[in-house]
């Protein structure tokens, strides 16, 4: 397979070839790129020829936990929730949650407002179904929605996309004015990255071919305000819960969870230094 010779976002031909990245579902490295222009980052879905269907399937069957668990309010939804509430100056009367899983996020907003779902699992969408949410199982862009939304959501899913631009279209279309469009991705820009690869540790986000996209917040700023219908109204970076190095001591482990959590909360998450990224666009027009 011939080294791409444009980037997969913007089209730019100004882009270099980085380290080779290792993937943790093959024995295989793949190229990483760099964009010079957007300033993302890169591999290319066609390296080697594999079935995506079947390898997404794999990974749904490792996470089966997910099925027989009980919901619960959870600290990261309820504070998206409250963010939410304070950028609209409302509760939204309508949200989409693209890439929900089991529904977890859409079970945080009350039962009257209308709660819509995509995931492509039957099994997590099944779920989602018997609590009472709206769960399409099927590609955003073979849905035929007959509304737009207050809210329309998509936390990591971005980076998993063989062709990503179309969806963030899809995104856009379906949201209502003055309403809020959010994403998640995870972030190379941060502090943590750039820590890693001076240490020449593999940044864990760095796992093709599950993750083909590692955005700049450039490119996502440009993409999604390209036609002047959107504007950025807020964004932060957290660590998703992730970074602990405390986990094998259950006492120091829950600490140090909470500790991060207040972190994650604080004016702290405004600094690039950890690698969730989460962007909020409002509708203008």
């Amino acid at each position: 397979m011939a080294n791409l010779s444009a980037c997969r976002f913007c089209d730019s031909s100004k882009i270099k070839i980085l380290n080779p990245i290792k993937s943790p579902h093959f024995d295989h490295k793949y190229l990483l790129y760099h964009c010079l222009e957007c300033k993302s980052k890169f591999h290319n879905p066609i390296e080697i020829d594999i079935d995506y269907d079947k390898m997404y399937q794999d990974i749904a069957n490792k996470t089966t936990d997910l099925l027989n668990e009980e919901y619960k309010e959870n600290r990261t939804w309820i504070r998206q929730r409250n963010v939410i509430h304070n950028l609209l100056k409302k509760k939204p009367e309508s949200i989409l949650d693209v890439g929900c899983r089991t529904g977890s996020f859409l079970m945080h907003f009350d039962e009257k407002i209308n709660r819509v779902g995509v995931e492509l699992s039957h099994q997590f969408a099944d779920v989602g179904k018997k609590r009472g949410l709206n769960i399409h199982t099927d590609f955003i862009e073979n849905i035929k929605f007959d509304q737009q939304f207050d809210v329309v959501s998509s936390y990591a899913v971005l980076e998993h996309l063989t062709d990503p631009n179309p969806v963030i279209q899809d995104l856009k279309k379906l949201v209502k004015k003055d309403g809020l469009l959010i994403i998640l991705v995870p972030w190379h820009e941060c502090l943590k990255e750039k820590i890693l690869y001076k240490l020449n540790i593999q940044w864990h986000m760095f796992c093709p071919p599950s993750h083909l996209n590692y955005f700049s917040k450039k490119f996502l700023n440009d993409k999604v305000k390209e036609e002047g219908e959107f504007e950025l109204v807020y964004s932060f970076s957290t660590s998703g819960g992730i970074f602990n190095p405390f986990r094998r001591i259950p006492i120091l482990n829950k600490a140090f969870g909470l500790f991060m959590h207040f972190y994650d909360m604080s004016f702290m998450n405004k600094i690039a230094i950890f690698d969730h990224l989460y962007v909020y666009y409002r509708r203008i027009k």
